[in-house]
């Protein structure tokens, strides 16, 4: 959730006219932003593609991919994607394999608007509903509290928005799921009652800031680097970081 990681970036997002179309350049001056993005699109389109074939035939549906580090990342997914597919199968559950949703995005009318994009959006077998996040930056550890923290938040910001306008009105929303290609990870944790209501809070906060016409507070660190509003917010971040770590 970018107001909790970053309340200056939120500022940006809010006001960009292409929010919708974040990480879809081609820009290959970030070469981690840019291999994340060949990722998402790659499992963007992955399921229709497979659709009603064996894992044998599944690779022959994809042209490989220019980049090695990119086509690592889509030869482990596809490997833990037929995993699932074959527990699935020996539980005779394979109707639970496909998503319920993908690359959806999510708008809730309030007093601003909420919104959100989710990468995927999985039925479980016991017919809850579980949310699925791609994260490809090596800083998606969620062995890190801090990270599980910051994915609750996000999760749940998502959740919130699905529950009230009653996007699954007869399912629960129950768990998440981060996928991470660069660290051949996988975690799942169930969502958390108090990031929900945390959330809630949060959104307070950021609509009284904008009403009131506070400054939106900037949290400079190493992930200022990926953040595509870089030089909009402060072309000198590097002497900033350096300071923080040197305090």
């Amino acid at each position: 959730m970018n107001f909790k990681q970053c309340p200056a970036k939120f500022e940006f997002y809010y006001n960009d006219e292409g929010y919708w179309n974040y990480g879809t350049s081609d820009d290959k001056s970030n070469m981690d932003t840019w291999r994340g993005n060949e990722f998402h699109d790659f499992a963007e389109t992955f399921f229709d593609k497979i659709k009603g074939l064996e894992p044998e035939e599944w690779t022959k549906q994809f042209e490989p991919h220019e980049d090695e580090i990119v086509q690592k990342y889509i030869d482990w997914f596809v490997s833990t994607e037929i995993e699932r597919y074959n527990d699935l199968k020996s539980l005779d559950k394979l109707d639970f394999f496909n998503p319920l949703a993908n690359e959806l995005k999510i708008t809730m009318e309030d007093e601003i608007d909420r919104t959100g994009h989710v990468d995927r959006i999985d039925l479980m077998p016991n017919g809850d509903i579980c949310i699925v996040e791609y994260k490809a930056g090596k800083s998606y550890d969620m062995t890190n509290i801090d990270r599980v923290t910051s994915m609750n938040s996000e999760i749940g910001w998502y959740v919130n928005i699905l529950n009230a306008i009653e996007h699954y009105p007869d399912k629960k929303i129950t768990h998440w799921k981060v996928i991470n290609p660069r660290l051949e990870k996988i975690w799942m944790n169930k969502i958390s009652p108090i990031s929900l209501k945390t959330v809630e809070k949060i959104y307070a906060d950021m609509v009284n800031r904008i009403k009131k016409g506070l400054k939106f507070e900037k949290k400079t660190g190493t992930l200022c680097y990926y953040c595509p509003y870089l030089q909009k917010c402060d072309p000198f971040w590097e002497e900033e970081v350096e300071l923080n770590f040197d305090q």
